[in-house]
């Protein structure tokens, strides 16, 4: 679907700054606005991120021009007062972007700017589920001495792009980092209209990303 020009741009600038708006927009203890009633995330009626629901996590809807947005808290945390937060994004369009490696290159470009210290590891990528995925893990140690950690999973689709991050306001344990890497394996993309993406029960689609 082609986008004027000004929206490819815009939208392309959405994803340079989405992991420093993580860092810094969600973390000053406001709640993103636009948050709504919970969203539903199985059966998908068209193109869509399918994924389950981690126990006793509660989600939260924002929607823009460019992409909707769902932020999921655990128990005892919502959108002013978190550690951890796993976020969906879906932009209305592909923005221009012609793989999902494009958006990995975009975040390790630009993020870095923001950080202290910067670290980032492409864990998988290529074909899942007839589209083109990319997966990586990436630190960033601020200049006032926090960390934020997050994993990243961007599937280029037929009619949107999405991007799940799993983000914490600290480097996590080794059994974290393995346990999202897993949930994230088990997410996918997928239309029920087209047969070369078809749709499993959520939860039991898609496959952990292979390493390179």
């Amino acid at each position: 679907m082609k986008q004027p020009r000004a929206a490819v741009i815009g939208c392309i600038g959405l994803l340079i700054s989405g992991h420093a708006a993580a860092q810094m927009g969600m973390g000053g203890g406001g709640a993103p606005p636009g948050m709504g009633a919970p969203p539903i995330l199985r059966d998908p009626a068209g193109e869509t991120m399918v994924m389950t629901l981690p126990n006793g996590w509660t989600p939260y809807r924002r929607s823009a021009d460019e992409k909707d947005e769902i932020y999921i808290f655990p128990s005892g945390q919502d959108a002013t007062d978190w550690q951890e937060t796993l976020r969906q994004e879906a932009f209305n369009s592909t923005v221009g972007i012609e793989s999902a490696t494009r958006v990995y290159e975009l975040r390790t470009e630009n993020d870095p700017k923001s950080c202290a210290d910067y670290s980032s590891e492409l864990l998988g990528e290529g074909p899942e589920n007839g589209y083109s995925m990319v997966f990586w893990k990436q630190v960033c140690g601020l200049a006032d001495g926090r960390t934020m950690a997050s994993l990243h999973k961007s599937v280029l689709g037929n009619d949107r792009l999405y991007i799940l991050s799993m983000i914490w306001k600290r480097n996590p344990p080794n059994r974290q980092w393995q346990r999202w890497e897993t949930y994230m394996g088990q997410v996918q993309v997928c239309d029920p209209e087209r047969s070369e993406h078809p749709c499993a029960p959520a939860g039991m689609g898609g496959r952990a990303p292979a390493r390179r």
